[in-house]
């Protein structure tokens, strides 16, 4: 209520006011860049190219579920990244509909990524020190910058039941990226560090692995590493693997949690063992599924939109076929017409 000049009462709506101000949010990728406070005048105006890009993305592949964002080498991509996710972030908060990740292939340059977002004006975080993702991210105040690694684990404090959900995540250096999800999921027992499941696995497909080649496998028993020749490896026969999975799977699951090699994979392929390969040197035994299990993410594969950033020069089937991310990304990704690669 408002009181006039000569006594008049006014009645205002301010809900209506307050609604249109939230109207005002910005939310277009290249107005929110105009309007942050940047930090250093080294930090000039966005390039062609990715005004391109974000004018593209913006207004036409929003409601994509995934895209591969391909610029050249130095065109800004860590910048296109972070500010897509401003964007959906901004978007995305007054629905709670996830929270916004930008992934790293390295845990070394998480502080670089959020220093340079910084930069520009950008706030994002990172994991806190209890291992959790911080309120601010959950509640929609900010981008939460992390690794690969700590997304792609079997441990992941992404996959608990209380996780919130993704609405976007970017994958930085997607084809590096890829390769760290497939090692993920695969399972090393060293022989110096876990002795005695090595031999006792060992034991359980040595028949079958003689039968690969008797020279052979002799060398791999009585290999001394300072002979300087090349370490022998032997693969196990599908027939022995899959005959002995049973046995193989009861002797890891004792051992799991007691091993920092095993614990962080063994979630993974532990209902899959007779659909893996098994490789034994003499100083390891190497579990790889055949089938990468990337089902096993709930967070990434039900995130609303994953952004893969590429070099132009990479083949993006590997991200098919690791990733099991849509052909149609391939076919049509996202970048500046008008650069040349």
């Amino acid at each position: 209520m408002i009181i006039g000049k000569y006594g008049d009462v006014f009645m205002v709506d301010f809900s209506r006011k307050l609604k249109n101000k939230q109207k005002e949010i910005e939310t277009n990728p290249i107005a929110i860049y105009e309007s942050l406070d940047r930090q250093t005048e080294k930090v000039g105006p966005l390039r062609r190219s990715q005004k391109r890009v974000f004018n593209d993305w913006y207004e036409h592949r929003l409601s994509d579920k995934d895209i591969i964002l391909k610029l050249n080498t130095g065109a800004g991509k860590t910048l296109v990244g972070l500010l897509m996710l401003e964007s959906r972030r901004r978007l995305r908060k007054e629905d709670n509909y996830g929270i916004e990740v930008f992934l790293c292939n390295d845990s070394n340059l998480i502080g670089q990524t959020i220093k340079q977002a910084k930069l520009f004006g950008i706030e994002p975080t990172q994991i806190n020190n209890s291992n959790e993702i911080p309120d601010e991210v959950i509640n929609g105040e900010k981008i939460l910058v992390t690794s690969v690694q700590k997304v792609f684990n079997g441990k992941s404090i992404f996959q608990r039941a209380d996780s919130p959900e993704v609405d976007t995540m970017v994958i930085d250096d997607a084809h590096a990226s890829a390769e760290i999800i497939k090692q993920s999921s695969t399972l090393t027992i060293e022989k110096s560090i876990d002795t005695q499941l090595y031999t006792d696995i060992f034991n359980l497909v040595s028949e079958g692995i003689r039968q690969q080649g008797e020279g052979r496998f002799e060398d791999l028993t009585n290999y001394n590493e300072k002979s300087g020749t090349d370490q022998p490896f032997l693969p196990v026969p599908y027939w022995t693997w899959i005959d002995k999975s049973d046995a193989i799977t009861k002797l890891i699951s004792q051992r799991a949690e007691s091993s920092s090699n095993i614990k962080f994979v063994w979630p993974l392929i532990r209902d899959m063992l007779p659909l893996c390969n098994c490789i034994v040197s003499s100083k390891s035994i190497e579990v790889t599924p055949i089938k990468y299990p990337i089902d096993f993410y709930t967070t990434f594969t039900n995130a609303h939109q994953r952004i893969f950033m590429s070099a132009t020069t990479a083949s993006d089937s590997v991200l098919v076929n690791d990733l099991d991310i849509n052909k149609k990304a391939v076919e049509h990704p996202l970048f500046d017409p008008e650069e040349k690669w």
